[in-house]
């Protein structure tokens, strides 16, 4: 994610903040989700001192093993049912959306690189 997030940082002239988490099997669910929404409740209560806005604000969630994707989703949706400031924009770059394997997509790309069917699964 870090060369995403240098990446966006450069193409948007915005300041991007790229968060660390806990991993499982160390530190069970909800640990990472729990990192990743005080990250972000962190970067909204300190974007003044950046020279952020607040005001505009996107998640954005890259697989991460199609986790990462899948946390952006849950942060926003914190935020809402915390009435915390929510982000305008969620981007869930290739998540993790369901657990069934036996999808035409899973079967066609049985043997892609770099992620096949069974390191998928």
């Amino acid at each position: 994610m870090i060369a995403s997030a240098a990446a966006l940082c450069d193409e948007l002239y915005a300041v991007v903040i790229s968060l660390e988490y806990r991993h499982a099997p160390e530190h069970p669910f909800p640990a990472a989700h729990e990192d990743v929404l005080a990250g972000y409740e962190w970067a909204v209560e300190n974007s003044g001192q950046y020279n952020a806005d607040a005001d505009r604000l996107a998640l954005v969630g890259e697989s991460v093993g199609g986790n990462m994707g899948n946390m952006v989703v849950a942060t926003a949706m914190a935020a809402r049912n915390q009435q915390l400031t929510e982000p305008d924009h969620v981007v869930s770059v290739y998540p993790v959306a369901q657990s069934n394997f036996n999808t035409e997509s899973y079967e066609a790309n049985e043997a892609a690189l770099p992620l096949s069917l069974a390191m998928m699964a």
